[in-house]
């Protein structure tokens, strides 16, 4: 059931964080192509890129490698320990991270709402452009991530791949 639904969620995830990147290609052609055959750029695309497309692209997908155990990993002992420590060093790793996640996710959380309220925008040679929403997508990936390495604690079947899973059932 947990796997369905982490699944799922990344699905959704990498799916957005790809059409996002579509986007964001098309997007910065478009400039390219209207800057050089009209000499007119498509106002505010330094912007766009800058602060929705690149924060969506790197902080959406953060789920996706930690099921998919991509992240930079350490091994700090020999591989010669014993299955149980390896294990308890998995826990007390993904507790100590869902501790940082969540440090994160709260400070993130407060930096959008407070660019919230002031409305935070960016004056560009066009205009002004808002900026608050995309302050929004970091505690969107920090708060998943604690989630994520929550749940794994919970149930550390979750961290096996699905190959290790149909093994160890």
């Amino acid at each position: 059931m947990l796997q369905r639904l982490w699944s799922a969620i990344d699905a959704v995830l990498v799916a957005a964080a790809g059409l996002i990147l579509v986007a964001g290609i098309l997007h910065v052609t478009a400039d390219v192509a209207m800057k050089y055959l009209f000499a007119s750029p498509i106002p505010g695309t330094i912007v766009y890129v800058s602060n929705y497309y690149m924060t969506s692209i790197v902080f959406l997908p953060l789920v996706s490698a930690e099921l998919r155990r991509q992240h930079i990993a350490v091994d700090l002992w020999p591989s010669s320990t014993p299955a149980w420590l390896d294990r308890l060093g998995e826990r007390i790793t993904w507790g100590i991270s869902a501790a940082v996640y969540a440090l994160l996710t709260w400070n993130t959380w407060q930096d959008a709402y407070r660019k919230f309220e002031e409305g935070e925008y960016v004056l560009d040679q066009s205009g002004f452009v808002t900026t608050w929403p995309s302050y929004f997508i970091l505690p969107l990936g920090m708060a998943l991530m604690t989630g994520l390495l929550l749940t794994k604690l919970w149930r550390p079947a979750l961290a096996l791949r699905g190959d290790e899973v149909e093994a160890n059932v």
